[in-house]
């Protein structure tokens, strides 16, 4: 299986808890991990900081603080990880829909129903995958559950970076 392209949009607080995971999964030997090799946020500075994490533990990722431009340009990502502002979500999920980009979104997915509704429309109408990140508790709900087999037969312990 090959990794998927990514880009990140939006390199504040929460985009390191997202770093941090990939970062995590890079060490445990999981090459399916999504590889970012974009990065956006308005303040590019920011957008540089999260690129140099990323980098790493793998390709430097180009930097943007426009998401039409890296959207125009980027053919490659494959889909997004948007961790900005709540009340930008709607307006950076449905370009990225709409460019043919599947979503994940940091919760809350819209900061109204109206909001939330025009991203799964957008999402039905282009056949994308939308899903929104939410932190929860793996062990309470998958109890016994506490490893993954990696492609060549290893166990790995898992945690809730992993869902």
């Amino acid at each position: 299986m090959m990794a998927i392209k990514s880009a990140l949009i939006g390199c504040g607080g929460i985009a390191g808890a997202h770093v941090k995971a990939l970062a995590d999964l890079h060490e445990r030997g999981v090459t399916e991990a999504p590889q970012v090799v974009a990065v956006c946020d308005i303040d590019e500075s920011r957008a540089q900081e999260r690129a140099a994490e990323l980098a790493a533990f793998g390709p430097a990722p180009r930097v943007y603080d426009d998401i039409e431009q890296l959207l125009a340009v980027e053919d490659e990502v494959e889909a997004v990880d948007i961790c900005a502002l709540h009340s930008e979500h709607h307006t950076l999920a449905e370009a990225a829909l709409a460019s043919g980009r599947h979503v994940i979104i940091e919760k809350p997915l819209g900061i109204t129903i109206r909001a939330a509704r025009r991203i799964i429309d957008t999402a039905v109408a282009t056949r994308r995958v939308l899903a929104v990140a939410e932190r929860w508790s793996a062990p309470v709900v998958f109890g016994g559950i506490g490893e993954a087999v990696t492609e060549d037969g290893d166990t790995i312990p898992m945690n809730s970076a992993f869902l």
